[in-house]
């Protein structure tokens, strides 16, 4: 009786196993499906992934080779050196450039002036930078009919300031010249080619000693009142003391002359 009962149990228990056996194997075999479909739809991204990196880069290909020819192109339709010749621009360099030509009354109001015209002479023989120092002695050298190993330091500092203060700022602000003040350098700019068109290089005339004149009105001053007193003995008219009246006069009239010149040369200076 026992054994039948221990018999009964062990077949229950068999039973039991096999029917949890099988509802084991369609949930792994479930697990298992899920597992290849997961993977089947990662493999599915990443095929796009690529194949999308793919039409990208030829993309990227396909516009680069296209701005190499677009590029190439544009070089060709440009004018090389050789037409157009070393040096030269074309009319899209011009353009681009935004310097505008002077105008005449501006070119002309610069060269007006006698020392403007002098250290435009002197810049374009030196083609290069050059100092305010080394401007102003050469200036006031020929200003003074002087080398410049003889000019005195008052003649010096006279074209000194008036460059410095009024010459150079005024061709500066035209382009003609450019002026460093900080470092006081002077070079050539943008429309000094235009100024030097109208700017005559034998416009320097030798000016006369100022004691050559004086030298001879003091000798025409000797001579009539020589010629006064000769003639005063024969006379009862004051000829004499008109004589010496006329000297004075034409003395006087000498130094209103040379005071105006000195102020002709200060507004050299000053650029009025």
């Amino acid at each position: 009786m026992t054994r039948k009962a221990n018999d009964t149990d062990t077949e229950d228990t068999a039973g039991t196993a096999s029917t949890t056996e099988a509802a084991a194997r369609p949930a792994a075999a479930e697990s298992a499906a899920d597992a290849r479909a997961r993977d089947s739809s990662t493999d599915a991204a990443a095929g796009e992934r690529s194949e999308a990196e793919s039409r990208q880069r030829e993309r990227s290909e396909a516009e680069f080779r296209q701005g190499e020819r677009s590029e190439a192109e544009s070089r060709q339709g440009e004018p090389s050196e050789a037409d157009t010749g070393p040096g030269e621009t074309t009319g899209e360099d011009e353009a681009g450039s935004g310097v505008e030509p002077l105008s005449l009354d501006h070119v002309f109001g610069i060269l007006k002036n006698k020392r403007r015209r002098r250290v435009l002479r002197f810049l374009k023989e030196t083609e290069g930078t050059v100092s305010l120092s080394e401007t102003a002695e050469q200036i006031a050298a020929q200003e003074n009919d002087k080398d410049v190993a003889q000019i005195s330091s008052a003649e010096r500092k006279r074209v000194y300031v008036g460059l410095y203060q009024c010459h150079l700022p005024k061709m500066d602000s035209m382009d003609i010249v450019s002026f460093n003040k900080p470092r006081g350098t002077i070079d050539l700019d943008d429309h000094a080619e235009e100024v030097f068109e109208y700017l005559d290089e034998d416009d320097e005339e030798p000016e006369r000693p100022r004691h050559a004149y004086s030298a001879t009105l003091s000798a025409l001053g000797l001579v009539v009142l020589v010629a006064a007193m000769a003639v005063q003995p024969a006379t009862a008219l004051p000829v004499v003391e008109g004589a010496v009246a006329l000297i004075l006069l034409s003395f006087l009239a000498y130094a209103l002359l040379g005071l105006r010149s000195a102020r002709a040369a200060d507004t050299d200076g000053t650029g009025r």
